[in-house]
């Protein structure tokens, strides 16, 4: 594997060469002090180009930054439609293991792809026309400290969700099921990455993904949230539904006591009651 000082190298070597590259720009994890480093790190990496259409018609000068194993145009996709910008992005993977997230900047936006993100580092500026660069950091990825309508309607979704779980678990729907399973599961983060805000006063990021989550959570809370991620039967389905309930209601308890936020705990009960007494078939028919 190339090391981070051969990729550098190679990186702005090659823009050194290409006339059409004015400024090259670096964001991602490898900018941020906050993130530890390791090999699998990608290197996401901008060219700002004064000549961007000579650079997408004719893509041989990318074969400078090594081996293949496959390539992928975001911005030239049907399947995932990016969001519209003048920008031009190519996600490289190469054999021996790193990857360049390479995305073509046109000079005359260059104003906006720094507004764009603040986790930013200049790597090199041929003409100059950056100055008074703040230092880069990750502030606008920090978590959000939730209004008590945002905490609430957490709520209200996590549990409205349940019918859909429950529905699809009573008609044998399994695949169904588990796909609310997932959007619970989003609430739930959602909730937890709250109850994390509260615990750093809203001065991290958790990363992509919520990626760096089990940081801040006790083994006991962190277990009952991994075995949601068993979903190989109906069974499992059904278990994972009533620990996340109570999951979501230690963490939702935990966030509305740092606020004083309330929810109707009337209704979280009778949530819950109607999911056990479907699983055990107390509630009569099934559900249609």
């Amino acid at each position: 594997m190339r090391t981070e000082k051969e990729m550098y190298e190679l990186i702005e070597g090659y823009a050194l060469k290409d006339k059409r590259i004015r400024i090259v720009a670096m964001n991602g994890s490898r900018v941020n002090d906050n993130v530890p480093k390791d090999r699998w790190q990608d290197y996401d990496i901008a060219y700002v180009v004064d000549d961007m259409d000579s650079m997408i018609k004719d893509r041989s000068w990318i074969e400078v930054f090594g081996k293949r194993l496959i390539m992928q145009i975001p911005s030239e996709g049907v399947l995932i439609p990016m969001k519209k910008k003048p920008w031009y992005s190519m996600l490289m993977q190469f054999e021996d293991g790193n990857r360049i997230d390479l995305t073509l900047v046109p000079l005359e936006s260059l104003e906006d792809y720094l507004k764009n993100d603040r986790l930013v580092k200049i790597l090199l500026d041929k003409d100059s026309l950056i100055t008074g660069t703040l230092p880069a950091t990750d502030k606008d990825r920090w978590i959000k400290k939730p209004t008590e309508a945002l905490y609430r309607e957490c709520i209200n979704e996590f549990l409205w969700l349940s019918f859909y779980v429950v529905k699809g678990l009573k008609r044998s729907e399994v695949i169904y099921a588990m796909e609310y399973v997932h959007q619970m599961r989003l609430m739930l983060l959602k909730m937890m990455e709250w109850r994390v805000g509260y615990k750093t006063d809203f001065k991290i990021s958790i990363g992509k993904k919520w990626k760096h989550l089990n940081y801040f959570f006790s083994d006991e809370l962190w277990s009952m949230l991994m075995s949601t991620y068993e979903l190989g039967s109906a069974e499992q389905c059904w278990d994972a539904l009533e620990t996340m309930i109570s999951l979501f209601e230690i963490v939702a308890d935990r966030v509305g006591d740092q606020e004083k936020f309330v929810y109707n705990r009337v209704e979280y009960h009778n949530v819950r009651l109607y999911v056990y007494n479907n699983r055990h078939n107390k509630s009569g028919e099934n559900v249609e």
